[in-house]
């Protein structure tokens, strides 16, 4: 018994995606485990980032102008569908503003040493988020924005699981089949108005103290109306992940993670826009009763002068 406890203790990555305003509207399979949920209502979670958003404007000929702060809660509801397939269901919340972050995090980035890509040379809790292209014989076109002030739902992503490989010698495989509902309101920016599907898998070891995570994704991106109007279309998305949960002591463990991913405005030219993206997470897992876990982590960009800048993750989970 001893040699499994991560895996009796639901071993599990941090289930954070990137929170670039722009990634949020394309479906993006988060990380979770790679083992089934038990039949039936198994998970309700509750998982919320609220994110602080800059790059240093105009790189290119065209522009993506990331001023801002969002906050994004995410109910996540899962269902086992027998020993081997589960289905999940996620309806996000988003919120942008102005915020109050920027002068806590000029701080957190100057204490560790981290670039500031010239933010505190700009003032404090201003918005702005939008991707502006450049058409040639039509002059400069908006090919995404956020509304400011604005509470809406995002696209709503539905996961269908299998899971072949369970605890064969501490390893554990699972694939995921998903698609996401155009249910944002695209003209405030919390959706792309098309039908995005992903395929993706997860792998997952349990040792005696130790799990070890890894995942990846493939999405057909859709692109905006608005988007396609001013010649842009978005790219699909890949994405490969890893991570590890590190049982520290009973009912507390340690979990960092990180992901490369390709940008969808990677047909922008513009270099805060169209280049790779690594998010980075480190936190802790507080399992505060049988059934109950508390998350809470810092994410941060492990690339220069890409959005988003710092993200605070909290999530409460439940196993029903």
């Amino acid at each position: 018994m001893a040699c499994r406890s991560p895996g009796e203790k639901r071993a599990a990555p941090f289930s954070v995606r990137n929170q670039h305003p722009v990634e949020l509207t394309v479906l993006q399979q988060a990380p979770r485990a790679a083992k089934s949920y038990a039949s039936g209502p198994a998970v309700l979670a509750l998982d919320t980032d609220w994110t602080s958003h800059w790059v240093f404007p105009k790189q290119g000929k065209d522009d993506l102008r990331m001023d801002g702060e969002t906050l994004r809660t995410n109910l996540r509801v899962g269902w086992g569908l027998g020993s081997d397939w589960d289905l999940e269901v996620e309806i996000p919340l988003i919120y942008a503003s102005g915020g109050i972050l920027d002068g806590f995090i000029d701080g957190f980035h100057q204490f560790f040493g981290f670039p500031q890509n010239g933010r505190p040379n700009y003032p404090r809790n201003q918005y702005e988020i939008r991707a502006l292209r450049n058409v040639p014989g039509q002059g400069v076109a908006t090919a995404y924005e956020l509304r400011e002030d604005e509470l809406g739902f995002g696209d709503i992503p539905v996961h269908l699981a299998w899971f072949p490989v369970r605890d064969t010698h501490g390893f554990s495989l699972g694939l995921r089949a998903s698609m996401e509902l155009p249910t944002g309101k695209e003209e405030l920016g919390f959706g792309n108005g098309a039908l995005d599907w992903a395929l993706g898998f997860s792998g997952q070891w349990d040792g005696d103290w130790l799990s070890l995570f890894g995942w990846g994704s493939y999405t057909w991106s859709g692109t905006p109306d608005r988007a396609r109007q001013a010649g842009l279309s978005y790219q699909d998305r890949r994405l490969l992940g890893m991570g590890a949960e590190i049982f520290v002591f009973d009912g507390w463990s340690a979990i960092v993670q990180a992901e490369i991913q390709n940008s969808v405005l990677g047909n922008l030219d513009d270099p805060n826009a169209n280049g790779n993206q690594a998010p980075i997470y480190a936190g802790f897992r507080w399992r505060m009763s049988p059934g109950v876990a508390l998350d809470a982590g810092v994410g941060e960009d492990l690339l220069p002068n890409v959005s988003p800048d710092v993200v605070l993750h909290v999530a409460l989970r439940f196993d029903l």
